[in-house]
């Protein structure tokens, strides 16, 4: 990706929504008040989906689902063996880690971190794009 060497997808989730379920209701209703899961997504530049986990109820965060993934550990163990340099882009929600690049949050008007944090948000939209598609 333009700007960005070593990357190898966006990553985020979101809420599809289900008929109330006949067990643990609470779990499923998310903070948007109906009931889903929370599915995590990541796609490439070309807005191909590499992968896909909806094993979690909405009221997971999606930190938790990526701490629950062989995503997670995959990306680790590439670090810790230093077979490349490969990145994920998240947004916020997620914690900033050697393998998942974060925005910058408040950072200051012409800096570094705010043009890091503007071309950041450009790529990560390809997420927000897929899922668009998906729930249009």
């Amino acid at each position: 990706v333009a700007g960005f060497p070593g990357i190898l997808g966006c990553i985020d989730c979101t809420h599809v929504a289900i008929t109330t379920p006949f067990l643990q209701e609470d779990a499923y209703k998310n903070h948007h008040g109906f009931y889903s899961i929370n599915v995590q997504m990541i796609c490439d530049e070309q807005l191909r989906i590499l992968n896909v986990n909806a094993n979690f109820p909405g009221t997971v965060h999606d930190q938790f689902i990526f701490n629950a993934s062989l995503v997670k550990e995959e990306m680790r163990r590439l670090h810790v063996n230093r077979i490349g340099s490969f990145f994920l882009l998240g947004d916020s929600g997620y914690a900033l880690e050697r393998y998942m690049l974060t925005p910058v949050l408040n950072a200051a008007p012409g800096s570094p971190e705010e043009r890091y944090t503007l071309r950041h948000c450009q790529i990560r939209n390809r997420i927000e794009r897929v899922f668009g598609v998906i729930k249009d």
